[in-house]
This record gives C-alpha cells, structure tokens and sequence, in this order.
C-alpha cells in the first residue's frame, strides 16, 4: 500500500510542477500558448531550487518554512479569488433582476434576452 502511495504522491507533484512551469512559461512567455521549452525548463530549474533553499534553510522545520512559504504567495491569489466571487454573484444578481426570474419569469424580458445574444440593456 505504501508504496502505491509514494507512486501517486510523485505523480501528483510531477505533474502540479509541469502544470506550474507551464503556466509560468505562458506568463513570461507573452501569453504565448506554446512557451519554448527553454523557458519551462528554467521555470522548473527556479522552483525547484527555490523549495530546496527553503528547505535545507529550515533545519529540522525546513517543511515548515516551504509551507509557510507557501501558505503567504497564495494569500494575494485568495483575496482575488474572494473578489471574482462576490463580482460574479453581483453579476449573476442584475441578470436574474433583467430577467425577472423571481418565482415566474418576464417572458417579454427572457425574449429580448434571447434576441440579443445575451446581452444585457443598461
């Protein structure tokens, strides 16, 4: 069992760290869909070297310190996430009041709705 475990264990890292060099490599790379190779592999050589420091810099509680890290870069990307999420309930709220969904919908609404590809009158 255990070693079914380190088996699924190295594959999600293995690949969270190529989905990571690859979105970075479309980052650096002008949001190019197909970055070359030599920008993931510097990418991968990076973050790679970066989690080592930060591990052998910790001593014993080196785990600590990567998690630490870890938990601190994602903290910027969950404020965003918080804010994507109460923009689209804004959203998804005006388009439910265009459209009169309370318990019956505006049918007249619904229709101009439909002939104008979705697109909201303001």
């Amino acid at each position: 069992m255990s070693i079914i475990t380190v088996g699924l264990i190295s594959s999600f890292f293995v690949t969270s760290a190529d989905s990571a060099t690859f979105v970075l490599g479309m980052q650096t790379a002008f949001g190019t869909l197909s970055p070359a190779n030599f920008v993931k592999v510097v990418w991968g050589l990076l973050l790679s070297s970066i989690a080592y420091v930060l591990l052998l810099s910790g001593g014993e509680t080196g785990l600590n310190a990567l998690q630490s890290a870890a938990i601190i870069a994602a903290l910027p990307f969950s404020v965003v996430v918080i804010l994507m999420t109460i923009a689209f309930y804004k959203d998804a709220n005006k388009e439910r009041k265009y459209l009169g969904l309370t318990i019956t919908p505006n049918k007249k609404r619904m229709k101009e709705y439909i002939e104008n590809d979705g697109q909201i009158k303001r």
